[in-house]
């Protein structure tokens, strides 16, 4: 007679995380992803950013990011077996109160630390000391360096101080300036320019620069190049963390080896054994260490090093990698541009959003959570309380797509994680916050793969879109319904609507919703019946590469040029407008011998001359398709779109890669 099997026991663990689009947190969640899908169990990762995050990058619009942090009450009130939290990025801004109320409020949920220590947690966490004091060791001894400098993170940082206390304790050591003299205080974030123009200002005589990451290094890079220092010779540098792309940095950047991945993946595993073993009640505190070393290369030792070249594997990964976001952005875009031609808050059930994100085949299991009414939630309120309950609009399976009946779609926040809904077998989830500035919708609870983590705020975007566009259009058929107060209530409505400017801000052309006013003068107007027209859907090439490798200001400019390119291709009569990001849509009226290809050539003809006189290091390039149309008041609008979109998208195709110029 065979044995009866005992049924493996799947844990849920929650992993509370900074952005996982940031290289450090999106590795800690590669690692434990890694982990849980060796060990059978269910990952949760809750993206909750930063507390105090508007000190984060001063330079970002960040006004309402602090909205992230409402995702940490989900995992404090839901039914985890676990919490992994990354304390190191999500606390790093914070106070001392915010810091404890955050820890304070998972109650009896076992807490285990990743990247961080703390006598009453169990943790993994990186002898950050041995591999730091070797390498500044390395600069005193070996390269004979007399006046270093380091560039550290945020003062309340607790890793930022281990690393400052380091420093100083070795500088004392060899008899040395060990004061804050010779430091420089960041964000762990690239942007500290500042920072290290003045560190440089203050300490003429630096012959060393001690970063306290990489990401900082980078910024350091760029300003001794911009002030013609050889790095490595007449000033070395050195980072933290060995980034994957260290080793490529020109020259090549000497690091401390503390890769954030294998932290995740030890965190997991030592999780799921301690709670195997004793069990949530018993949860023991043990503490782990990862050893650190130094990794030396060019920018510290001086010595000659080519710049490691990509593998034709590696070149094939990445080749399908931009394939594949392209596809995802082209994807997203539609989205956003259908439901903007959507009619009523009937056209827009909940399923149909995540109709929308059928196509993109990676997502294959999401399910769509909002509030009965989206909850106010101003910066600097107290995050850690919801509702008791959630209401699970629609979810999807694969190609399937569910509308939950209304009878059925009350969750408690408390089983949002483990409901009846799930899948049984284990899955990697992300949890995607949905919000339009103070409101909060809800939530979507998504298996998004490792390579499309850059997506998930861009999910929660479109989302966002959409419920609030669902909103707008059930408040504008209420206005109708009362007619007895409309006159009132539309004047309400239209004095928010003025506020709203028909033109782009940056570009100074027409916006969306100046491009959706004006074909509206088209259609009223009788002149204007029967022409041909041309619907032109223009893409700015590279403006993610130019915005990392030249800054913000000259992604600005590349824009600015772009919008000139496609408002001088247009009729007397016809508009330019940007519809998002590095969108832009152009409505012309034809000639009677006018052909698309025409207004294609004087596109792609201005950017040539503009790029012949540019002194930039790059040229500004636009895909471009267009479709032809008859005006008249039956016209499909989205049709037309979707044309001339699939003609941009073989444009995009053949736009080759992005060179810098020699200038």
């Amino acid at each position: 007679m065979e044995e009866k099997q005992t049924k493996k026991k799947k844990y849920r663990i929650g992993l509370v995380i900074g952005s996982v689009d940031e290289e450090f947190s999106n590795q800690i969640c590669k690692g434990a992803m890694r982990a849980s899908e060796l060990l059978g169990d269910d990952l949760f990762i809750i993206p909750m950013k930063y507390l105090n995050i508007k000190y984060y990058d001063p330079t970002q619009d960040i006004q309402w990011e602090y909205q992230y942090n409402y995702l940490a009450a989900y995992a404090q009130q839901a039914d985890l077996d676990l919490v992994i939290m990354s304390f190191a990025t999500v606390a790093c801004l914070g106070t001392p109160h915010q810091n404890a109320y955050l820890i304070n409020n998972f109650g009896d949920t076992p807490i285990f630390m990743v990247a961080s220590e703390d006598e009453n947690y169990s943790s993994v966490s990186y002898d950050n000391k041995s591999g730091f004091i070797e390498g500044i060791e390395y600069l005193i001894k070996e390269r004979n360096r007399k006046h270093l400098c380091l560039l550290s993170g945020p003062k309340s940082n607790s890793d930022a101080i281990e690393r400052y206390n380091v420093f100083m304790d070795v500088m004392k050591k060899h008899n040395m300036t060990a004061d804050d003299s010779v430091v420089a205080y960041g964000y762990f974030n690239e942007d500290c320019e500042d920072e290290v123009e003045d560190l440089l200002i203050r300490n003429p005589q630096a012959d060393a620069i001690v970063c306290a990451n990489d990401l900082m290094a980078r910024t350091v890079y760029k300003v001794l190049k911009k002030y013609n220092f050889v790095i490595g010779e007449d000033i070395c540098v050195m980072g933290f963390d060995n980034m994957e792309d260290s080793d490529i940095q020109e020259p090549p950047l000497a690091s401390v080896s503390a890769q954030a991945s294998s932290l995740g993946y030890r965190a997991f595993i030592e999780a799921h054994r301690l709670l195997k073993e004793y069990g949530r009640e018993n949860y023991p505190v043990v503490h782990y260490m990862e050893k650190t070393s130094f990794i030396n290369r060019q920018s510290a030792s001086g010595r000659y090093e080519p710049v490691k070249q990509l593998h034709d594997d590696d070149k094939k990964y990445f080749r399908h990698k931009i394939v594949n976001m392209e596809s995802l952005d082209h994807k997203m875009n539609i989205l956003a541009r259908d439901m903007l031609m959507l009619e009523s808050s009937s056209d827009q059930t909940y399923g149909s959003f995540l109709k929308a994100l059928v196509p993109v085949e990676e997502i294959e299991d999401c399910y769509l959570f909002t509030f009965n009414k989206p909850i106010i939630y101003h910066a600097n309120e107290d995050w850690s309380t919801l509702p008791d309950s959630i209401y699970l609009r629609a979810y999807k399976h694969g190609k399937n797509v569910i509308e939950v009946p209304s009878n059925k779609q009350i969750v408690k926040i408390k089983d949002i994680f483990s409901g009846r809904y799930l899948r049984e077998e284990p899955k990697n989830y992300v949890l995607v916050d949905i919000f339009c500035r103070e409101y909060q919708y809800g939530v979507m609870l998504c298996t998004v793969p490792y390579e499309l983590f850059h997506y998930v705020e861009n999910l929660g975007y479109q989302l966002s879109i959409g419920l609030k566009i669902k909103e707008l259009f059930g408040s504008k058929e209420k206005l109708l319904e009362e007619r007895d107060d409309m006159l009132y209530i539309l004047e309400k409505e239209n004095n928010y609507l003025g506020s709203l400017s028909f033109y782009d801000e940056l570009t100074g052309i027409f916006n969306r919703r100046g491009l959706n006013n004006q074909m509206m003068k088209y259609l009223d107007d009788g002149d204007c019946i029967g022409k041909r027209m041309v619907l032109i859907m223009a893409d700015l090439n590279f403006l993610k590469e130019i915005n990392d490798k030249f800054g913000h200001d000259e992604g600005d400019y590349a824009l600015k040029n772009a919008a000139e390119a496609v408002s001088s291709s247009v009729s007397e009569n016809g508009v330019a407008c940007r519809i998002g990001g590095d969108e832009f849509v152009g409505l012309s009226f034809l000639d009677d011998e006018e052909h698309l290809t025409e207004i294609k050539r004087r596109i792609k003809k201005y950017l040539r001359d503009f790029n012949k006189t540019s002194t930039k290091p790059y040229e500004v390039k636009l895909s471009v398709g267009c479709a032809e149309f008859i005006l008249d008041r039956d016209v499909d609008i989205s049709e037309i779109m979707t044309k001339a979109d699939q003609k941009l998208y073989e444009d995009k195709r053949r736009k080759g890669a992005f060179v810098i110029r020699d200038i």
